[in-house]
């Protein structure tokens, strides 16, 4: 193996090669007329300076790099745009510049990308501009950034913008400004606009103009201006006008108006002017008239009552106790009309109720909410089943509140707070540490209002307030009304509340402290072993 003194060989080659450049190889021919460097060999490369890069933005590990300085980076490093990976990367005066070479998706390519990772790769811009797709150097649509796609031409009935390859003229298309407008075979079919909102062709009853595939003389359409009409095998079976909905006939017990294919002696009709009356199987089962609501018994009875099997009160509306009852007639309507109070004696609510949940006995009531869910009573308990309990909204309601009661004691397996990165934003490092730990004074204590004067453990809130902000809170908001979408206010609470679970970071900051002044000790130890075994020596 030969081995050649690089600066020597250097010297030599520029010697005899002055002003055409620096040939290496075994052979001894000059180098190229085009190159300051020739290297030539079969069986062995160029090996670049290998680094440890931090970030595209970051010159380190070196110290002013020229421009076009190339290097080979070793280390994944950094994050976001600026992060580095192993590769080549040159210096372009500003930053590190990256070569995108073989399978890197640094570009998409005119016939597709591999190795690509679905939400991390993408076709689109990062600084806030629009996305164009143009044709024959003519934008056609764009992707704006406000989370929108633009069409940059209106199209036409026979040339809609939106269409199929195989079926040019039926899509979606604009007519005009505030108007969005569907085309079947280049004709205008349907009318989107900000006042009429949803158009279509007026129609007959022969051809209505909303039908069905297999029955297009069945189904809606306009008969005149303001009037919606109804037909089936082609004939009008009901009309709707700007003030009525209107039948053809009254229909009578027997035949109401308003029936069942399979079922026509039950339905809907009227016996006489102002009454509507609804019959089962020939027989008047309710009639609502201008001034009562009757239910089987002509008015002397005010309950209204429905049977199962099993079950002669599944559902009763109690006249007497203004409640509808469910299950039983015979629920004690607990603490009906009793006013509760807050911790601070304040009156929240008065109990009034307007429904009774109750099997007859003191455990087993169960409400079914959708598939398989369900509430059921145990013993001055709610057992919430097949179920999990969830807010209706995202980081807006509490579990409990600091302005009535507190709950006593919460049982459970885990209990998890949601802690991804990908959630937060102004990450940085924790300023509180072993200082702060030190000066926290652990206490033991009873709860005045604690009806079983527990002792209990923990910390003072208004001492941890002036050392640990985040931990302590002081104030919560609430909904301005009931409904959120009007705001919140942000309402001082009355006494301060503590998150003890947000003290961890602050003690597993304070452990790395300690940690360190032991590392720390352990090597002045170290060093003073060795003095002592010097001296005895």
């Amino acid at each position: 193996m030969k081995k050649i003194l690089i600066p020597s060989l250097l010297l030599f080659a520029t010697s005899l090669s002055f002003g055409q450049g620096v040939g290496i190889n075994n052979s001894g021919a000059n180098p190229a007329n085009s190159a300051m460097l020739d290297v030539v060999a079969t069986d062995k490369g160029i090996l670049v300076p290998r680094v440890a890069l931090t970030a595209t933005n970051a010159a380190g590990p070196i110290t002013a790099p020229a421009t076009s300085l190339l290097v080979y980076n070793t280390v994944s490093a950094g994050a976001g745009a600026t992060a580095v990976t192993p590769g080549f990367y040159y210096w372009d005066g500003a930053a590190w510049q990256r070569f995108d070479v073989g399978n890197n998706t640094g570009d998409w390519k005119i016939l597709g990308n591999a190795n690509t990772t679905s939400g991390t790769n993408f076709l689109g811009t990062t600084n806030g501009q629009a996305l164009d797709f143009r044709t024959n150097n003519i934008i056609r649509f764009r992707v704006a950034n406000g989370n929108q796609v633009h069409a940059m031409s209106n199209g036409t009935a026979a040339l809609p913008f939106y269409t199929w390859g195989a079926d040019t003229d039926i899509g979606m298309y604009r007519r005009t400004t505030n108007e969005l407008n569907f085309a079947t075979a280049g004709t205008e079919a349907l009318r989107i606009t900000p006042t009429q909102r949803l158009q279509g062709v007026n129609g007959n009853n022969g051809t209505p103009t909303f039908s069905f595939i297999n029955d297009p003389n069945t189904g809606m359409y306009s008969a005149v201006a303001d009037q919606l009409n109804w037909s089936t095998g082609g004939a009008e079976r009901l009309r709707l006008t700007n003030t009525q909905l209107a039948t053809t006939f009254l229909g009578a017990t027997g035949a109401p108006a308003y029936s069942f294919t399979g079922d026509l002696n039950t339905g809907m009709w009227s016996s006489t002017a102002d009454h509507l009356n609804f019959s089962t199987n020939s027989q008047e089962r309710l009639e609502l008239g201008t001034t009562a609501a009757v239910f089987n018994e002509g008015g002397l009875d005010y309950d209204f009552r429905f049977e199962s099997d099993n079950n002669t009160n599944v559902m009763r509306i109690d006249a007497g106790n203004d409640v509808v009852r469910f299950g039983s007639n015979t629920g004690a309507l607990s603490a009906n009309g009793l006013t509760l109070t807050s911790w601070d004696g304040f009156n929240l609510l008065t109990v009034d109720y307007v429904a009774d949940f109750d099997n007859g006995a003191t455990t087993g009531t169960t409400i079914g909410i959708g598939s398989i869910e369900y509430l059921a009573d145990f013993s001055s308990e709610i057992i919430l089943g097949n179920a999990s309990f969830s807010p209706s909204a995202n980081l807006t309601y509490d579990l409990g509140s600091p302005f009535t009661n507190f709950w006593d004691d919460v049982f459970a397996d885990d209990y998890w707070i949601f802690s991804d990165t990908t959630l937060k934003k102004d990450i940085t490092p924790i300023h509180y540490g072993l200082k702060e730990i030190l000066k926290i004074n652990p206490i033991t204590y009873l709860l005045k209002e604690d009806p079983f004067q527990e002792q209990k453990i923990g910390l003072s809130a208004q001492e941890l307030q002036n050392l640990i902000t985040e931990s302590v809170k002081t104030y919560e908001y609430r909904p301005i009304d009931e409904d959120p979408k009007n705001g919140f206010e942000k309402i001082e609470i009355p006494f301060l509340a503590v998150n003890y679970t947000s003290l961890v970071p602050v003690l597993i900051q304070a452990l790395k402290e300690e940690d360190a002044k032991v590392v720390s000790l352990e090597k002045r130890i170290e060093e003073l072993e060795k003095i002592i075994l010097t001296i005895k020596k």
